[in-house]
């Protein structure tokens, strides 16, 4: 598996919009043919090959991601991924997964799971939670941002229901839900629901893990996926009626980040507008210093 540059280098045209013939790829514009680590190998109007090739960017395939990095090959520390996923592998584990195209810029994604303030009004409907009303307790290393909230008695809804198999009238004891901005790329985060005793041989606590990820396309779209999973064994096909499920709540915020998207461009004052911050933007103010200090770093 390779991944190469999307521009032709004789007259720009897009090479993903070409034929792979074999491991190559075939230029739509004038039929240029490069070869898996770029090379040019072949002209269809000429018999000589000019001296070019396309930038080639490492690659690895580790479940449930293809992990590219975009930087100078001689740069990359090591091939491992920055966070392990191994959760959605586990066979112990019902695990889906999905992707969809946001008319938005990446960060304007992390600044929406960043702020789980909104879960009450974007996610009225389809999560009926209400009670995201306190700011979440925020904690720092070097490169992440997490925060932390933690709830007490809470009703149970939807999957929650259905995978922890309790009482509709039953309240978790405990509901604990966590975030993290690991890196531009990816967002991680958990909900851990803990009943205190056992009920009819039930079990007493339960994990729930996701994560997001995202692809800029370029300044003004991403390329957004997600993995999740309960550490519940389920019958076959859950997982796939899971990541559906899971989709509907991510098109509402969708919808609203496409939507202040669409403010920024038509707004000439862009980001020059007045925003007020609240103490519920703590750990999206963190990561976007994170950003800019990643930024800074490359200059």
């Amino acid at each position: 598996m390779t991944a190469l540059e999307n521009r032709c280098p004789h007259r720009w045209a897009s090479l993903s919009k070409g034929r792979l013939i074999g491991d190559a790829i075939e230029c739509p514009y004038h039929g240029l043919t490069f070869d898996a680590d770029g090379k040019c190998i072949k002209v269809p109007s000429q018999s000589r090959i000019p001296d070019c090739a396309l930038h080639a960017y490492p690659l690895v395939e580790k479940s449930p991601f293809v992990w590219i990095w975009m930087g100078e090959p001689e740069q990359v520390v090591d091939h491992d991924p920055p966070v392990s996923l191994d959760w959605f592998d586990d066979a112990e584990w019902t695990v889906g997964k999905g992707a969809m195209h946001v008319d938005g810029n990446y960060m304007l994604l992390h600044d929406n799971l960043m702020d789980l303030t909104h879960f009450g009004f974007v996610h009225r409907d389809s999560l009926d939670f209400g009670d995201w009303i306190h700011p979440p307790a925020v904690s720092t290393t070097e490169k992440t941002v997490t925060f932390r909230q933690v709830f007490g008695q809470r009703k149970l809804a939807g999957s929650h229901l259905q995978f922890t198999r309790t009482d509709p009238d039953r309240l978790a004891d405990e509901f604990v839900t966590e975030g993290s901005w690991v890196t531009p790329a990816i967002h991680l985060a958990a909900e851990y629901i803990r009943f205190d005793g056992p009920s009819g041989g039930q079990r007493t606590s339960f994990t729930f893990r996701i994560a997001h990820a995202m692809t800029p396309v370029d300044a003004g779209s991403t390329r957004y996926f997600f993995a999740l999973g309960w550490d519940v064994v389920t019958p076959p096909g859950t997982g796939d009626a899971m990541a559906k499920g899971a989709a509907h709540v991510f098109e509402e915020d969708k919808e609203i980040v496409e939507q202040i998207a669409t403010m920024l461009s038509k707004d000439l004052r862009g980001f020059d507008y007045p925003e007020i911050k609240l103490q519920a933007d703590t750990p999206q103010l963190h990561a976007r210093r994170k950003l800019e200090i990643l930024l800074a770093d490359e200059r």
